[in-house]
């Protein structure tokens, strides 16, 4: 660039000018698609908040999750019978 500038001023603030209003474009280009994905997220997250709220949080989740969920509470129930049973009948 140095060189084209000492040889044709006017091709390099030509050059210039075309650079400046690209990298303006892309910044501007960057910040409207950032500003719509903090919009997005804002829009989700709020969604998500007021289904915890109304209690369909259930809804949300991965139905491999609550099935695991529901089989740890199973064994945590069976776990409490068998200490029962093990006082009433050894005791």
């Amino acid at each position: 660039m140095k060189e084209i500038r000492e040889r044709d001023p006017s091709l390099h603030a030509q050059w210039h000018e075309m650079i400046s209003k690209k990298e303006a474009e892309l910044q501007r280009q960057l910040e409207a698609k950032t500003a719509k994905e903090r919009w997005t997220l804002l829009k989700l997250v709020s969604k998500i908040g007021l289904q915890f709220r109304a209690g369909r949080h259930r809804e949300i989740i991965d139905p491999k999750l609550m099935k695991i969920k529901k089989d740890l509470e199973n064994v945590k129930a069976l776990s409490h019978i068998t200490k029962i049973s093990r006082m009433i009948f050894h005791a």
